[in-house]
């Protein structure tokens, strides 16, 4: 698990909080910019797109602001749904 905890939050650094007490799944690395992450709840895929920094002892001050992964052209089939079900 990661070293931070992180309060996750939708689009703005001061937005409401939509997940609290995130740990990354790694060890060594915290979630970067561009990473994309799925929350424990199952909500995601999530881009994160800021963060900042308070203390590590702060979750509430250590803040990752995300926004929904957006639909896209999928690696060889072209456009596709995140949200698309298998048939």
């Amino acid at each position: 698990m990661g070293r931070l905890v992180w309060s996750v939050r939708e689009g703005e650094l001061d937005a409401p909080e939509i997940f609290g007490g995130y740990r990354s799944a790694s060890a060594m690395l915290e979630p970067r910019l561009g990473d994309v992450l799925h929350l424990p709840d199952g909500s995601g895929p999530w881009h994160v797109v800021d963060w900042a920094v308070a203390d590590r002892a702060d979750p509430t001050g250590n803040v990752l602001v995300v926004e929904p992964v957006a639909e896209g052209p999928g690696p060889s089939t072209g456009w596709y749904s995140s949200s698309a079900s298998s048939s």
